[in-house]
């Protein structure tokens, strides 16, 4: 098995020192995209006299426009990531991509959610039986579902990078996630643990603490992202 790896720590300082260069481009793209959430929610209040069908229109629309920004994201990352100059054009940019992206993320929680939907059935089955036996089984198969799922949430987790970087068909990114993540796994676990801890500090002061905290961990994960690349052969 190909053998790679990467250092979670000094990832999140480089993401620290792009954050202060880039915090501007950063602070905008969140804005922006909780105006389109936030719109999306309220919908049926601001627009409260027009027929539903119209209501669902616009807050499908608001939610495109917020995933075009939240691949924006991503997109900005990437470029800080490389040195390249950011600019508003990769805001729109996501619209090339955002069906493929959609489809993608589908697929993605279909592959995650899989074994704990199946785990979940088994044991709605054994209950019928009444057997605490078999009940303890379908218990034990749902925490090992579960740490399936991790793995799996895991293996595939770069997908949005590979998307925006590489290819946007679906099927070949998620090979190529799992090939970038080859050989690596307890880092990207470590990676992901990383930054849930750093959202979550960035939540807890006072809530804005996450227009820093989110730019840290996007561009750490870019820095990751570009990081699997140069130790992956496809």
């Amino acid at each position: 098995m190909e053998s790679k790896g990467f250092s979670v720590g000094t990832l999140l300082k480089r993401g620290w020192s792009l954050t202060k260069r880039h915090l501007g481009m950063f602070i905008l793209y969140i804005i922006l995209g909780s105006i389109f959430v936030g719109f999306a929610a309220l919908v049926s209040v601001v627009f409260k006299d027009l027929v539903t069908v119209w209501q669902v229109i616009i807050a499908i629309a608001s939610v495109i426009l917020a995933i075009v920004v939240h691949i924006g994201i991503f997109k900005i990352s990437l470029k800080a990531v490389d040195g390249s100059p950011l600019g508003f054009q990769d805001l729109v940019s996501g619209f090339k991509v955002v069906v493929q992206w959609i489809i993608t993320g589908i697929f993605y929680a279909v592959i995650v959610a899989f074994p704990l939907v199946i785990s979940g059935l088994i044991l709605a089955g054994l209950s019928y039986t009444g057997s605490a036996v078999a009940i303890g089984i379908g218990m034990a198969l749902v925490y090992l579902s579960q740490i399936v799922a991790w793995i799996l949430a895991v293996a595939f987790w770069v997908w949005p990078f590979v998307v925006i970087d590489k290819t946007s068909n679906p099927f070949k990114a998620l090979k190529n996630s799992f090939s970038l993540t080859m050989g690596a796994k307890w880092d990207v676990y470590l990676m992901t643990v990383a930054s849930g801890i750093v959202l979550c500090l960035g939540v807890l002061v006072i809530g804005v603490g996450v227009f820093v905290a989110l730019p840290i961990v996007m561009m750490a994960q870019a820095g990751m992202y570009r990081a699997l690349e140069s130790q992956t052969k496809f």
